[in-house]
């Protein structure tokens, strides 16, 4: 898990599984990578159904962290932002 952080500071699937790929490597290829702390605005951020579950952004327009639930962002309450 360390080692994923410290690589390049991307976020993988090891982050949220302890390094086991529950997926068989089939959502692998079609998932976005987003940076550690990557900021967006609303307009900006990627699709939450095209970056991991647990992904988290800052979002500069909520001056936030919003996180993707699969389906849609959140932020720390876990309200639809």
């Amino acid at each position: 898990m360390a080692d994923a952080l410290r690589d390049e500071n991307i976020v993988s699937t090891d982050n949220f599984t302890g390094g086991k790929d529950l997926t068989n490597g089939v959502l692998a290829g079609l998932l976005q990578r987003v940076p550690v702390g990557a900021e967006f605005t609303n307009a900006t951020r990627p699709d939450p159904t095209t970056v991991l579950v647990g992904t988290m952004i800052f979002n500069t327009d909520d001056n936030a962290p919003n996180w993707g639930d699969g389906a849609e962002w959140r932020d720390a309450a876990g309200n639809i932002t």
